[in-house]
């Protein structure tokens, strides 16, 4: 029988050929033999994740954490492959576990501060921010993150500093401008909010959130026909989203296209 390196090539060749099949195989046989060491069982793990088996992907992890439970890096991937699979609990015991066994990894605890956010729970999320930015001062995603969940919070005033020093720091991060427009649209600064939006979308022009945020902030100031030019786009961007069919119904009402918002609806 092959080694674990020679099986791990193989897999890689067979995927690279188009060969899912016979790459799946060698890698069931890599997760299988004794003696295969944890960092090529990741290796292992990363091939039947690209070839989009992620059940093949947390086998090969969760051997590689039955052989060495210390191995860092294989908790923080199991994490993230649970996480694809809607599995949050668990994502986050996964994730806790790599940073108790990588205290100095901020990635740990941004992962882990996301993976709370999704889980609605933003308190245990502004705490892992908090421990991802003591260990990356200043680093702006992380700004931007810890301004998000802020706002969850109803702490404005903290908020609006993190996502200005997010801002400060990395002026084309579109997140921390689109966060920044929600910021302003809860406090009703609808023109201070449009701005952020527009900055968020002169970035990144496809951002779906920060046009449509965009449209609602000229709805609630009464600016219809861009409104309707925001929602618009939108149904075109998400063509499956009734929310945004929604809101384009409402702004065609409001201004009198009665036919246009019954297409709409």
């Amino acid at each position: 029988m092959s080694d674990p390196e020679t099986l791990l090539q193989q897999a890689g060749q067979q995927a690279r050929s188009g060969n899912g099949d016979g790459a799946r195989r060698l890698l069931a046989d890599l997760i299988a033999l004794a003696g295969t060491p944890p960092q090529v069982l990741l290796g292992g793990a990363f091939e039947a994740y690209q070839l989009g088996d992620i059940g093949l992907a947390e086998r090969a992890l969760r051997r590689a954490i039955e052989i060495a439970p210390d191995f860092a890096a294989a908790h923080t991937n199991l994490g993230n492959i649970l996480r694809e699979q809607g599995r949050l609990d668990e994502a986050i015991a996964a994730t806790a576990v790599a940073c108790e066994l990588a205290p100095r990894e901020p990635m740990n605890f941004a992962n882990l501060g996301s993976l709370f956010e999704e889980n609605q729970r933003p308190d245990k999320a502004e705490t892992a921010f908090r421990e991802a930015l003591a260990r990356a001062p200043g680093e702006p995603g992380l700004l931007d993150a810890l301004g998000r969940i802020l706002i969850k919070l109803a702490r404005p005033a903290e908020a609006m500093a993190a996502l200005k020093a997010a801002i400060e720091t990395a002026p084309g991060l579109a997140s921390a401008h689109l966060n920044m427009g929600n910021l302003y649209q809860e406090a009703e600064q609808f023109g201070a909010a449009a701005k952020a939006y527009q900055t968020a979308l002169d970035i990144e022009p496809n951002d779906i959130s920060a046009r449509g945020n965009l449209a609602l902030v000229n709805f609630r100031q009464g600016n219809l026909e861009q409104a309707e030019a925001g929602f618009s786009h939108v149904t075109k961007m998400a063509p499956h989203d009734p929310v945004a069919f929604n809101n384009l119904t409402q702004v065609r009402y409001q201004r009198g296209e009665l036919q246009a918002a019954l297409a709409a609806c």
